[in-house]
């Protein structure tokens, strides 16, 4: 995840919200299978430090949920404008020396 949430065009589909074991279906036939015992933060970072975590897609924990998006960005209308906003704030960032800037795809 982005240090600032991204948001969507307006032709993505929103992350589906999961409470118990479900297997997430996306484009292409990607799969993503949530264990049943995901049920807090602590047992989710157990989940993303393990080998069995997918390797792709958006997986969160946020609010008491597993947020799964497996959707692909389109590559000029979404992914090209995230590409410069974050090059942006990265400068922003480290010119006036506020920390650091983590782009898309760091689990915190």
């Amino acid at each position: 995840m982005s240090t600032a949430l991204a948001t969507r065009p307006a032709t993505s589909k929103p992350p589906v919200a999961l409470r118990a074991e479900t297997i997430c279906v996306g484009e292409m036939g990607r799969t993503v299978r949530v264990p049943p015992g995901i049920v807090d933060l602590a047992s989710f970072h157990r989940w993303a430090e393990s080998e069995h975590f997918p390797e792709s897609g958006r997986i969160m924990y946020l609010k008491g949920r597993v947020w799964v998006d497996l959707t692909m960005e389109q590559l000029f209308t979404h992914n090209r404008v995230k590409t410069r906003y974050t090059s942006v704030l990265d400068e922003l960032v480290e010119s006036i020396d506020l920390g650091f800037y983590f782009s898309d795809g760091v689990l915190l």
